[in-house]
């Protein structure tokens, strides 16, 4: 079975993650499956061909629309199944997409069977809960289109952007990689210091977007009565997040954040809104046990204030989240991988 992949230029980190693990068990993936993994089209004649969204990232910014469906229904000439690849951040996907592919292979999902019934209010659950909760306005409004239950059919759960390289020099690794493709640099090793340090939150960011900064702004008000909220460069985030006992990552574009991972690596207990919403794979957000999740609404967050004083309690789930992240990288988790995603060629081809 020939099956390729169609990546989007790396120097994106969405096409990085989505193909870092691909890369990484590539020896091991079903013998039967020969697997191309390329940067461009080409005019050969696969069984599958799996399209990352960031491969028409120009062609999105400058809303040229026709060369997007146009290449798609040229790709799908070439094979017996097309699969779009979405790895953006949040759970919007777009629907004009359906009617050019066989599959949409998304890396979450809603755990609400009906989630896409629904329009939603800045495109993303959480934009839309603020918008109605709080009356949050956006200066454009925008919102998420429903869609249509065989459209919805074509829906698969892929992978999340955890299985990467987020260690301090990632992303020089990263530029080195995207230039000579040498699989060897995605090794990365873990460090760690001891912890002295309650919470990091290095979060003061601002978005163009009220429903998403309305989170954020909550949370700085807060949090800035206990720590040091201000950005600072990458060497002194990576050596305070390592020495930290707990670390903060509000949603920004998306639920699922860089940061998350760093916080994993770094062996701090993850603290976030409530993910409960969401399935993903790998499965890193299990509240109390690899992560703490606060509501939405921050109704619990008192409760959540309080918890980053137990330092043990803190170390604990800091411990499980970077086992569970740091799994992925050792030959289990590459067979976990692997199996992964030979089942999802099944789950097309059937």
């Amino acid at each position: 079975m020939k099956i390729k992949f169609i990546i989007g230029n790396l120097k994106y980190f969405n096409s990085y993650a989505f193909v870092y693990p691909i890369y990484q068990s590539l020896n091991i993936i079903n013998e039967s499956v020969n697997i191309k993994i390329e940067y461009s089209l080409d005019e050969k004649i696969y069984d599958l061909i799996f399209l990352d969204s960031k491969f028409f990232y120009d062609e999105f910014n400058n809303f040229n629309t026709s060369v997007i469906f146009g290449t798609l229904n040229k790709l799908r000439k070439k094979c017996r199944f097309l699969i779009y690849c979405d790895n953006e951040a949040s759970l919007f996907i777009n629907s004009e997409i359906y009617k050019y592919v066989d599959y949409y292979l998304k890396s979450k999902l809603p755990v609400d069977e009906n989630y896409y019934n629904f329009q939603y209010y800045g495109l993303r659950s959480y934009t839309d809960f603020y918008h109605k909760k709080y009356q949050v306005k956006d200066d454009k409004i925008n919102y998420s289109e429903t869609i249509s239950k065989n459209d919805q059919k074509k829906n698969i759960l892929g992978w999340n952007n955890g299985i990467c390289d987020y260690s301090l020099f990632s992303s020089v690794k990263r530029k080195i990689f995207s230039l000579t493709k040498f699989t060897k640099i995605l090794k990365f090793d873990l460090k760690t210091n001891i912890k002295k340090i309650n919470l990091s939150s290095r979060i003061s960011q601002s978005y163009s977007r009220n429903t998403i900064n309305f989170q954020r702004d909550f949370i700085l008000k807060n949090f800035s009565k206990v720590t040091n909220t201000e950005r600072v460069n990458k060497l002194k985030y990576f050596n305070e997040l390592s020495q930290s006992y707990s670390s903060l990552s509000p949603f920004g574009w998306g639920e699922i954040c860089y940061r998350d991972f760093e916080i994993f690596y770094n062996c701090s207990m993850l603290i976030k809104p409530s993910m409960s919403h969401i399935r993903t794979w790998p499965d890193y957000y299990r509240h109390e046990d690899t992560y703490l999740g606060f509501s939405w609404d921050f109704s619990n967050f008192e409760d959540i204030l309080s918890k980053i004083d137990d330092k043990e309690y803190c170390l604990n789930i800091g411990r499980r989240g970077n086992n569970y992240f740091m799994k992925y990288f050792k030959e289990e988790g590459k067979i976990l991988f692997s199996n992964y995603i030979n089942n999802i060629f099944k789950k097309v081809l059937k």
